[in-house]
C-alpha cells in the first residue's frame, strides 16, 4: 500500500511539473531512449513467460513477458522485467505507472527498482509513464537491483486500485540459468 501511495504522489508531481514546464518553456521532444549508462552483457539468461499469461482486469490487461539478467553502468546485477500493458477502457489514455502495482522479489524480499533505464535527469523510466491510447498495448521494461544471481525471481503485477473482490495478481517465477 505504501508503494502504491508513493507511486500516485510521484505521478501527480510529474504531471504538475510537465504542465508547468510546458507552460514556461513550450513543448520539446527528445530523440531516442537514454539509458542511464551502458547496460552490460548477460550474466545469465532467464526463461521467458508464457506469451498468453495476460490477465484481463477489465479496464486494463497486464502480462509478464520476460526477465533478463544483466549489469548496470555501475556494475550492479539487475533484472530487467518486460511487462505487457493494455489500456482496454480509458478514453483519455492511461499509463503503466498509474495503473499497475509491480513487485519483484528474491528469497521473499522485495527488490528495489534500479535507475538503469532512467535518463540522467529522469525521475521515472519513460516507458512507465507513456500514455497508452484505448485499445493499444505497449511493452514496458522495468529494472530491479538483484540480491544475487542464483536465486529465483518472482514477479507480481496487479491493478493499483481495485474494487472490492477484484484482487487478481499476475505472477511469474523466473529461474536463473547459469
Amino acid at each position: 500500500m505504501k508503494k502504491t501511495l508513493v507511486k500516485i504522489l510521484a505521478f501527480c508531481l510529474v504531471v504538475m511539473f510537465a504542465i508547468s514546464a510546458t507552460g514556461c518553456f513550450g513543448s520539446s521532444s527528445s530523440g531516442g531512449n537514454n539509458i542511464g549508462g551502458n547496460i552490460g552483457g548477460n550474466i545469465g539468461a532467464t526463461t521467458s513467460a508464457t506469451p498468453n499469461n495476460a490477465t484481463d482486469f477489465g479496464d486494463i490487461a497486464i502480462s509478464i513477458k520476460s526477465c533478463e539478467i544483466t549489469t548496470d553502468s555501475a556494475g550492479k546485477d539487475i533484472a530487467i522485467v518486460t511487462y505487457g500493458f493494455t489500456n482496454n477502457d480509458y478514453d483519455t489514455g492511461m499509463s503503466f505507472f498509474a495503473c499497475v502495482n509491480d513487485s519483484v522479489s528474491q528469497n521473499g524480499v522485495e527488490l528495489t527498482e534500479s535507475n538503469a533505464l532512467k535518463g540522467q535527469f529522469d525521475l521515472f523510466n519513460p516507458d512507465e509513464v507513456k500514455q497508452v491510447a484505448k485499445g493499444e498495448t505497449i511493452d514496458v521494461k522495468v529494472a530491479y537491483e538483484l540480491q544475487d544471481t542464483v536465486s529465483n525471481i518472482t514477479v507480481k503485477a496487479s491493478k493499483t486500485v481495485s474494487i472490492a473482490g477484484e484482487n487478481s495478481t499476475v505472477t511469474q517465477v523466473f529461474t536463473i540459468e547459469q
